[in-house]
């Protein structure tokens, strides 16, 4: 069985099946650093409905700029999911992501979160170096029951918004750990916003990590 699957820097481009680089078993995948412009679980003739045990796929540095919910309804397993350096401007298909617990998007186009509310087990958010523009586009962060770590830094909201926001925010998510934001000001009333760096959930095996290649 082949755990982690690595296919980081191989020219990859236009739509991947991501089937033809998975097995239903592989825990791991890496497509970082390709020229993938749609991502597809499976070929649209195939019959396979089956079930998916992937739970980490890194989709960082490509050219994706809007997600397919067929893709991801067969990958219930899946807790951490990272599409940094990408064009991604619409959140609604992941919504079908139950598990999933750790997403990164940062450095994309979000000039909102439609969508993310459904994402109930979500714990970690990265959405900095985005377009949100305005907090009512941010509203759906309200109804997240099990967010810990939240980052919007580098947008276009004004600093009196974010203020106003983040009041909201500490009120309605009691699970609320850190806040990475871009105002001046760390404090709301007297508590204090945790500032760290957060390093992702997704866990791989050292020996595993160094490897350059892997075949699926």
């Amino acid at each position: 069985k082949m755990n982690l699957v690595v296919r980081s820097h191989c020219e990859l481009s236009n739509t991947i099946i991501l089937s033809n680089h998975i097995k239903t078993t592989t825990k791991t995948c890496f497509l970082d650093y390709n020229h993938i412009n749609n991502l597809q679980l499976v070929d649209e003739n195939s019959e396979d409905d089956g079930s998916y045990m992937l739970e980490s796929l890194i989709l960082d540095y490509n050219h994706l700029n809007k997600l397919s919910g067929p893709c991801f309804s067969q990958l219930s397993s899946l807790s951490f999911l990272s599409i940094q350096h990408n064009s991604i401007y619409n959140l609604e298909s992941l919504n079908v992501l139950k598990n999933l617990q750790a997403l990164r998007l940062s450095h994309n186009k979000l000039t909102q979160l439609r969508g993310i509310s459904g994402i109930l087990s979500l714990k970690q958010l990265y959405v900095d170096h985005n377009l949100l523009n305005n907090t009512n586009g941010m509203i759906e962060l309200l109804s997240l029951p099990s967010i810990e770590v939240l980052d919007f830094r580098f947008n276009l909201l004004q600093e009196s918004a974010i203020k106003n926001f983040i009041s909201k925010l500490i009120e309605a998510c009691p699970t609320l750990q850190t806040i990475n934001n871009s105002s001046k000001d760390n404090f709301i009333g007297k508590k204090p916003l945790e500032i760290k760096s957060q390093q992702p959930l997704l866990q791989q095996d050292s020996d595993s990590s160094s490897s350059s290649s892997s075949s699926s």
